[in-house]
């Protein structure tokens, strides 16, 4: 599966996060850690705070923490917030007037691995991610 840039770390960032929920992160310290550009690290702390991802607490101690239960929140809800699970709906060569009538070669095969990857990755938790790895690209 081919992720954005943008989701593959948030996911990352998330992951790390659901090891220790309620510890307050600064950006500089996940820069640090995940080795994602501090800039664009700032933006999406941002745009995950506009999802209900992470809250963010101002001042000298502030910093991003988890909004919901690691074990609530799905790879397929941030995936799809951020862009999308759409995406990954269409033909498998592009195709777009694919259908059951007039379908590629692959459509049978496709639609069976798109319902099980769906399965999986809504199926699989923040929690699961932080607690079996830290993902870092």
């Amino acid at each position: 599966m081919f992720l954005n840039k943008t989701t593959k770390y948030a996911l990352s960032i998330l992951a790390f996060m659901a090891n220790e929920p309620m510890t307050l992160y600064s950006s500089e310290f996940l820069h640090e850690k995940l080795n994602i550009p501090r800039r664009y690290l700032r933006q999406l702390l941002t745009d995950l705070s506009k999802h209900g991802f992470i809250t963010s607490s101002r001042g000298r101690s502030g910093g991003f923490r988890l909004s919901k239960d690691a074990k609530k929140l799905s790879v397929a809800d941030v995936i799809d917030s951020l862009e999308g699970l759409e995406n990954y709906e269409s033909c498998f060569f592009g195709i777009k007037n694919c259908i059951n009538d007039k379908s590629c070669a692959m459509h049978k095969p496709w639609l069976d691995i798109r319902e099980e990857l769906f399965k999986t990755l809504h199926n699989t938790t923040l929690y699961d991610l932080g607690r079996d790895i830290i993902i870092k690209f």
